[in-house]
């Protein structure tokens, strides 16, 4: 009985693994017979005759016309296509300040774009979260069951295993089950994960760094926080802390006596986020020098205005702009020297900014580090984390239809 058994979990295996070797290749070609799939992929016409029927019964594939007859005048072959619409996926970026809702195709064309505002510390995230995701679903035209997975970047650390966003402190989170909370809502498979970790995703998926395998996403805003690609695979780490950069130390930060600790900002946050610009500006203002740049007690300052200011000659700017370009220098020349990465890609709300304080950073980084790589601004921008998480969902698309 057990030897029976064996038998069968091998064979569907096979099935399961051929299956998805052939909806692969349909997906990555505009049209392909099932003698073409045969040929290419070395399985009998049976074999694949009979694992097109099935992907055509699950709506993954449609017959879109025929062929040429063959030279010998046989039948002539009928074409095959991927079904971009036999399924929806959604993507959500819950930041600090904004959530930004996606809905794309299984090809990841964006069909659907919906934002709102956060607002930490007036009533419950996670309700307003499944709330605004309902409404957006409904406002969509898209069906709930037409969704084959939701995809949600967390600014914080995520226990994938346990299913635990462990901490964000931006949303003040602690231990909470996102996961088993919004599967129990929408009934449909959850992926959650942190933002930078899915910044990184989207970027290797459709954005500055398409098809590179050995990738690091930086991202500077109100926090700070790297993704890691190695080898074409995301890296967690033992604690799924892998890049958490904002816990960087300095040899001053010890002799200062400030110490890291969870659910806070870091001390290398400390030196490079926004909230580190207002601190160098107010610093300038104290000591008496003029700017045009808006006091720090007026608003918390942006990348772009520190640019801007800094491209009018402004003092205060160029001060600040100097001081917050060598830390993030610093850093990025350090993950650079240990992770030999191909692309270095700079984002987060820093991309407000435009290319101007990349370069600034580009130079510093040419007299720290002599292996070469590149580096280069986010092209997804504000969407990146959200593409990311619609790219973890179609990642494993396979598992969630077949």
């Amino acid at each position: 009985m057990a030897d029976k058994q064996i038998i069968t979990a091998n064979t569907n295996f096979m099935r399961k693994m051929n299956q998805s070797l052939v909806l692969d290749l349909i997906r990555s070609e505009e049209w392909i017979s099932r003698a073409d799939i045969a040929k290419r992929l070395k399985i009998s016409k049976s074999t694949v005759s009979a694992l097109v029927d099935d992907l055509i019964r699950l709506r993954l594939v449609e017959e879109i016309g025929s062929g040429s007859s063959t030279s010998d005048g046989g039948r002539r072959p009928t074409h095959l296509a991927f079904n971009l619409k036999a399924g929806y996926v959604v993507g959500i970026e819950l930041g600090g300040n904004q959530m930004l809702l996606l809905i794309s195709d299984l090809m990841g064309n964006l069909v659907f774009k919906a934002k709102t505002d956060t607002l930490v510390g007036k009533g419950d995230i996670t309700s307003r979260l499944i709330a605004f995701t309902k409404e957006s679903i409904e406002a969509s035209g898209i069906p709930l069951a037409d969704m084959i997975g939701i995809g949600v970047a967390v600014p914080g650390i995520c226990d994938i295993n346990n299913r635990i966003v462990l901490q964000a402190p931006s949303l003040n989170w602690i231990q909470v089950p996102l996961w088993d909370v919004l599967e129990s809502e929408f009934n449909k498979p959850v992926y959650i994960d942190n933002d930078v970790n899915l910044a990184a995703m989207g970027e290797r998926w459709i954005g500055a760094g398409k098809g590179v395998d050995n990738l690091l996403m930086v991202s500077f805003g109100t926090g700070v926080g790297a993704g890691i690609i190695t080898d074409g695979k995301l890296v967690r780490g033992y604690r799924y802390s892998a890049g958490e950069i904002g816990y960087f130390y300095d040899v001053r930060d010890w002799q200062d006596e400030q110490f890291n600790r969870i659910s806070t900002f870091g001390t290398y946050e400390n030196r490079t986020s926004l909230h580190a610009v207002d601190a160098l500006i107010q610093a300038e203002i104290d000591k008496g020098q003029s700017t045009i740049l808006r006091k720090p007690s007026e608003g918390i300052a942006s990348y772009d205005d520190l640019a801007w200011a800094a491209e009018k000659h402004d003092d205060v700017a160029l001060t600040a702009l100097d001081t917050v370009t060598t830390y993030m220098a610093l850093g990025i020349a350090n993950m650079a020297s240990m992770l030999n990465p191909e692309v270095i890609i700079v984002g987060g709300e820093m991309e407000q900014a435009g290319p101007y304080l990349v370069e600034q950073i580009r130079r510093k980084l040419v007299k720290m580090v002599p292996i070469p790589f590149q580096i280069m601004s986010s092209t997804l921008k504000k969407e990146a984390e959200a593409l990311g998480a619609i790219a973890i969902v179609l990642e494993d698309m396979n598992r969630l239809v077949l």
